[in-house]
């Protein structure tokens, strides 16, 4: 007995001095990467919520069961005989070089994360103390907030660019591709907002009308626009309630111009009515609208 007590090492870290020596480069690896790690996890701290408690949470159970063993030997020596087989030696996990090793690095990790964790809220560990850190890891995460902006958006081009290449030949997906609905209230609007484009997508289609509110729409937007006029197909105004002159006191300048359409988009058959809906309203206008409607009875009487 005196002999065996002779023979154990005086210092208990003694094996971790020489764990260190014969496993230098095993240790440099291993200390490496829990900095790197660990420095990662920090600067990534005001974006990263979930990850870090994990980590540092596992390193923490594992440094706990660590001490748990050394603690209770007994204990770690049934359970490394039932899952790994005898120990080799009879030393004591917590006198073993490598043992010593780990546990002092998964307790530093444990401890240095969890600082890093509570201070996430400032930035981390190292950007609450230093300001240069927290000035570069301001810049490198708008940078990657940017460039995820863009990407959106990006991608937001490319899906209506889909959607209009996918449109190409079909004028009603097309139209529904800009938001208009494919009936005499989307060709209003479309005629209200300028859109060519659309205009001649509705009139290739023929959508029926079925109110006079297209027609007024045409003869009332300003600026006049002859192209939308001149894209607008007869055919398109076949019913009765399509040509009826509600709107003879909104037609704008220049009027010459707007009556022709009205005059070959609804048939020149249709100017008698509009003729007598002029003449019904000259002694009710105002003095100032009179001229206005004297105008168009002399255009309508050219036509």
């Amino acid at each position: 007995m005196a002999g065996q007590a002779a023979d154990a090492p005086a210092n208990p870290f003694a094996g971790l001095y020489e764990f260190i020596k014969g496993h230098l480069v095993v240790v440099n690896n291993l200390i490496a990467f829990s900095c790197f790690a660990v420095g990662a996890l920090d600067f990534m701290a005001p974006k990263l919520w979930l990850l870090p408690r994990i980590v540092y949470s596992c390193t923490a159970m594992l440094a706990a069961a660590m001490l748990a063993a050394a603690v209770v030997p007994s204990l770690a020596a049934k359970a490394q005989a039932r899952f790994f087989g005898p120990a080799p030696s009879h030393e004591p996990l917590w006198r073993r070089g490598g043992w010593q090793f780990g546990f002092a690095m998964l307790c530093v990790v444990s401890i240095v994360g969890f600082a890093s964790v509570a201070k996430a809220s400032v930035g981390g560990l190292a950007a609450s103390q230093f300001p240069a850190v927290r000035s570069l890891q301001e810049e490198l995460l708008s940078i990657r907030a940017g460039l995820s902006d863009i990407s959106s958006g990006v991608g937001q081009a490319n899906a209506k660019l889909d959607a209009l290449v996918g449109a190409e030949g079909d004028p009603r997906r097309a139209l529904a591709s800009r938001g208009y609905s494919v009936s005499h209230n989307g060709l209003k609007e479309a005629i209200g907002q300028g859109d060519e484009q659309a205009v001649a997508w509705f009139s290739q289609i023929k959508v029926p009308i079925s109110d006079e509110g297209v027609m007024g729409r045409l003869l009332h937007t300003q600026p006049w626009n002859p192209r939308i006029a001149a894209s607008l197909d007869p055919s398109m105004f076949s019913e009765p309630a399509a040509c009826v002159p509600n709107w003879i006191h909104f037609v704008s300048e220049p009027l010459d111009e707007r009556l022709s359409a009205y005059a070959r988009l609804c048939g020149k058959g249709k100017l008698g009515s509009l003729r007598a809906a002029l003449d019904y309203q000259m002694p009710r206008s105002q003095p100032e609208e009179r001229e206005k409607l004297r105008r168009m009875l002399a255009i309508l009487a050219s036509i």
